[in-house]
């Protein structure tokens, strides 16, 4: 029985903090090393949902979830198929940024900070 209640709050456990990951990285984020934005939206009933845009470029692109844990999501990034285009994307959230490791035809750590909409009044 012991074992069993020990279970329950471990998986409890994780899956709160699960959530609080969700709810921590949902948002806009940019870097000032690409002109691309990544909208992360989490929602309990339907997970996460990545996607890239660039208002420069005209483009969007979705990613894949493939794993995901109480510190880290990482995703999948296929964005030139006719090129063989791919990447692997660990989102790890540290203080109030977010650390990218990008893994593939692309390698590098690229930090994304929240960015803020401005909403305009016109009279």
């Amino acid at each position: 029985m012991k074992k069993i209640l020990l279970s329950i709050v471990i998986l409890f456990t994780i899956t709160t903090h699960s959530q609080d990951l969700g709810e921590r990285i949902s948002g806009i984020w940019s870097s000032d090393r690409t002109d691309y934005y990544v909208i992360i939206l989490y929602n309990e009933n339907k997970d996460f949902e990545f996607i890239n845009f660039s208002l420069k470029h005209g483009k969007s692109i979705k990613e894949t979830v493939i794993e995901k844990n109480s510190k880290f999501v990482k995703t999948k990034l296929s964005y030139k198929p006719e090129m063989n285009w791919e990447v692997f994307i660990t989102y790890t959230l540290q203080g109030n940024s977010i650390y990218c490791k990008f893994e593939g035809s692309l390698n590098e750590i690229t930090r994304y900070d929240r960015y803020t909409l401005h909403k305009t009044i016109n009279n």
